[in-house]
């Protein structure tokens, strides 16, 4: 399955999945830890990872605990409600007080990534993946 560049048109669409998420209310929602929805999440952006060519994350066992702790954190506050932009925000502040600063790559080593950026100058693709995120979290919440 083929996956076309996402653009503003694609961003618009997902976000009306989070409204649709948001009004979900599953009685069995609330079942769910932090920890099982964040590793949905990661799943579910190692496949959009994947899908538009670009090295994967390592699989959620395979993470170091600070990366999965920041999931974990990430979907604490969509939990909240925090929207995709803030919670974009709150990464940004996360990854530069362990030492990671903009790069053109993400070089783990080097403590560089490309997306440490304000959220509105994100890619189109990457926002829509916060926003599919978001929606996820939401749903598995029963929010």
């Amino acid at each position: 399955m083929a996956l076309a560049r996402a653009g503003a048109p694609a961003v618009n669409k997902a976000e009306t999945v989070v409204t649709n998420a948001d009004a979900y209310s599953g009685d069995d929602a609330s079942a769910y830890s932090v920890e099982q929805i964040a590793q949905v999440c990661h799943a579910a952006t190692r496949a959009l990872q994947e899908i538009s060519g670009e090295p994967a994350s390592p699989v959620w066992g395979r993470m170091p605990t600070e990366q999965r702790a920041s999931v974990m954190a990430a979907v604490a506050l969509a939990q909240q409600g925090t929207p995709p932009d803030a919670l974009h925000r709150a990464w940004c502040q996360h990854q530069r007080s362990q030492g990671w600063r903009w790069g053109p790559v993400r070089d783990e080593q080097a403590k560089r990534s490309p997306n440490l950026v304000a959220y509105c100058r994100l890619p189109a693709e990457q926002r829509m993946r916060d926003t599919v995120v978001y929606a996820i979290v939401r749903a598995m919440s029963g929010g």
